[in-house]
């Protein structure tokens, strides 16, 4: 089940993301801006709509869940438990009274 990749569609793909980061990093009222904006993302559907092929659901979600939700789950544990951890702290300070007026 091997796929070819269409060098077209890639280059293009890289030109709309070029675009895309110069649309965010031009000032915001600029008539670049405005030209970029009007099509950067229907490129992105369109390119998308293309090279879409259809998967049965069972093969959809265990790449997906693989690829995308264990990632998230990860990086979201990593980034809660310590905000979890420091939240627990100063709440812990504020009930011996350590942090008092300071939070007044």
């Amino acid at each position: 089940m091997g796929s070819k990749r269409l060098d077209w569609i890639d280059i293009a793909k890289g030109i709309a993301m070029i675009l895309v980061i110069v649309g965010h990093t031009v000032p915001n009222p600029s008539p670049l801006r405005h030209a970029i904006f009007s099509f950067h993302m229907p490129v992105f559907f369109i390119l998308a709509g293309y090279t879409f092929r259809p998967k049965p659901w069972r093969e959809l979600l265990s790449g997906s869940v693989s690829r995308l939700l264990v990632p998230y789950v990860v990086l979201a544990l990593a980034w809660q438990v310590p905000t979890f951890l420091g939240t627990v702290k100063i709440l812990s300070q504020i009930d011996r009274g350590g942090l008092g007026p300071a939070l007044l």
